[in-house]
């Protein structure tokens, strides 16, 4: 492992991957993903490098300069644990290779902190913004404290920022505060920048030139619009950054949930997304079935408390054992209760269905040696599925192969396709979940065709070179497909197939692609939008324990995935032979 040389974070770093701290699988992997670029700098690839000197300029702001103001640490430096090393530090350490007029430029664009309650995060945020708008070096920076109302954004972070200008002689030598309503904020007149609380009200931040913004509790925003103003106001400064911090909630509708969801999938891979920061500290499914058995004992501190400290980094520094006892106590008194604890204490969303497939397992899956698939797997037979529902949006079209057997004698499988966009949908206006679409463009992920809508002339072109290629069985469609289309493929000599999208036929098909990528009986050549789309399905089993695939926002595609769902309802109804001999029965049973 390649050290930074800063021995809080090294320590910390090691101590998640050797087990020795136990975590959760989110901040498992965003250590991981620290770990990997470190080994990464210097790469032709890879225009990052991390500076430790940077990282400590930040760090020591703190310790050098601020002070706690409340509690039984008033007065005392603010000192940095290890886990804040990695978390707040980390993005502040890694830099661009390239200068900018001589100035370094920090990586991280962006981060994403979704974290519990009472660690610390406020005086955190409140220091960052000090930082930037003077030790930051970035004459006339704007910072903003950001939240859902006027009395929300002068309170958290910007209340503690207005403090400890206030109760420092220091600070008051560099800052100053201005308390009237038209003008409240913290300016320093030595680099013409300041903090000002906004309302995440659009009309009222449109036009700002961004240095900073700090999205408090974006949990509670259901304003989306607010986030790309914001973005946008980023543009013109390359040390621009947004932080969105925020505790679990309720509302799955919510900003604080839509970059929850983005930042799981830069952490696991399925987006890249190198100038994005993200670490989530919560517990694992694992752990919410344990809690509940805990909370049926007459005392179920005692096993609660491991997993209360996987959540919670600052257990027993910020906050001690007596609290967090009288709040599993009072988790045992009603549901409210124990929803109040999970999301603020364990970082655990209500309500939120969990994503069905395990990403990192489907990751192993992957096989290099398939990266030229058409080729390797000419002449053999296949299954082909083809989604036509969305004719202005990603028109998937995979094949299913048989690929040997196990050990056990267990049939193994590989899974290949493109996907069809409409030319029109590739824009740089594109932000949120769909603007990987343009970097997926662009690296020949997507097969653009003219216009605003699927020309299903290229999808029929494209099926007649693997029709050449492939011994392709049977070509499936769903009961919603236009059946002009259907017939056309059935004048070229191929079998169609049509699978009606019910829970009846598709929850089986579900399960068996969970269990084969678990026995990694399943291998692709990982395909970015195929991978994105099964990180976007979701499910809840019905009494019947039956799962059909949905997902939780419209901008969550899952339409790849759905047809690999197809595939493998094909294959299962009649499989596939090894050779190519095998004739497909005229009655399709679906």
């Amino acid at each position: 492992m390649v050290e930074s040389g800063i021995k809080e974070l090294d320590e910390y770093v090691e101590a998640i991957i050797s087990g020795d701290i136990e975590a959760c699988k989110w901040v498992r992997l965003a250590v991981e993903r620290h770990v990997r670029d470190m080994g990464r700098q210097g790469t032709d690839d890879f225009p990052y490098y991390f500076e430790p000197k940077a990282c400590l300029h930040y760090v020591n702001f703190f310790r050098n300069h601020l002070q706690h103001f409340d509690g039984i640490h008033a007065g005392k430096p603010i000192y940095f644990e290890p886990w804040q090393y990695f978390v707040w530090g980390t993005p502040f350490g890694w830099l661009k290779k390239e200068k900018l007029q001589d100035m370094h430029i920090r990586r991280f664009r962006e981060v994403i902190i979704i974290i519990p309650k009472k660690q610390g995060k406020s005086i955190v945020v409140a220091g960052t913004m000090l930082y930037m708008i003077d030790f930051d070096g970035w004459q006339g920076a704007q910072v903003y404290a950001l939240a859902r109302n006027r009395s929300h954004a002068e309170k958290l972070g910007y209340r503690d920022a207005e403090i400890m200008v206030e109760q420092s002689e220091e600070l008051k030598k560099r800052f100053k505060t201005n308390k009237g309503a038209a003008h409240r904020g913290v300016y320093c007149d030595d680099m013409r920048s300041f903090i000002q609380p906004l309302t995440s009200k659009p009309e009222s931040t449109d036009g700002l030139k961004v240095h900073m913004a700090a999205n408090d509790e974006i949990k509670d925003w259901t304003d989306f619009e607010i986030y790309d103003v914001i973005k946008q106001g980023t543009a013109a400064n390359p040390n621009a950054l947004i932080a969105n911090i925020t505790t679990a909630g309720a509302d799955m509708s919510s900003l604080g949930y839509e970059r929850e969801d983005y930042a799981k999938k830069v952490i696991e891979g399925s987006i890249t997304d190198e100038q994005t920061f993200a670490v989530i500290y919560t517990i694992d499914q694992s752990d919410r079935d344990k809690l509940e058995k805990a909370l049926s004992k007459k005392d179920p501190y005692p096993d609660i408390e491991p997993i209360i400290k996987k959540a919670n980094p600052n257990y027993n520094i910020s906050v001690g054992k007596d609290y967090y006892a009288s709040e599993v106590a009072s988790a045992k008194t009603s549901s409210r209760n124990k929803n109040r604890f999970l999301t603020k204490h364990l970082n655990v969303w209500i309500n939120a269905m969990d994503h069905y497939y395990n990403m990192e397992e489907w990751r192993k899956c992957r096989n290099e040696k398939y990266n030229d698939w058409k080729e390797v797997f000419k002449g053999k037979p296949c299954y082909v599925f083809i989604d036509l529902q969305s004719k202005k949006d990603i028109c998937p079209m995979y094949a299913l192969f048989p690929d040997g057997k196990t050990k056990a004698g267990k049939p193994k499988y590989a899974t290949f396709g493109i996907n069809f966009l409409p030319e029109y949908v590739v824009s740089e206006k594109l932000v949120g979940k769909r603007s990987e679409y343009n970097a997926w463009a662009s690296s020949g992920n997507f097969v653009l065709t003219p216009g605003k809508t699927t020309d299903y002339d290229y999808v029929r072109e494209e099926l007649r070179q693997w029709k050449k290629l492939f011994n392709i069985k049977a070509v499936g469609f769903d009961d919603w497909g236009p059946q002009v289309f259907a017939e056309q493929i059935e004048r070229m000599g191929l079998k169609v197939l049509i699978i009606k999208q019910i829970t009846k036929h598709l929850s089986d098909p579900m399960k068996t692609i969970d269990a084969w990528t678990l026995d990694h009986r399943i291998t692709h050549n990982a395909d970015p939008v195929l991978f994105w789309a099964m990180s976007n399905v979701v499910a809840k089993e019905d009494a019947n324990e039956n799962v059909f695939p949905r997902k939780e926002h419209t901008d969550n595609k899952i339409d790849p995935a759905v047809a690999l769902i197809n595939l493998v309802a094909m294959e299962l109804e009649d499989p596939l032979p090894l050779t190519s001999k095998r004739r497909v029965p005229k009655v399709w049973g679906l």
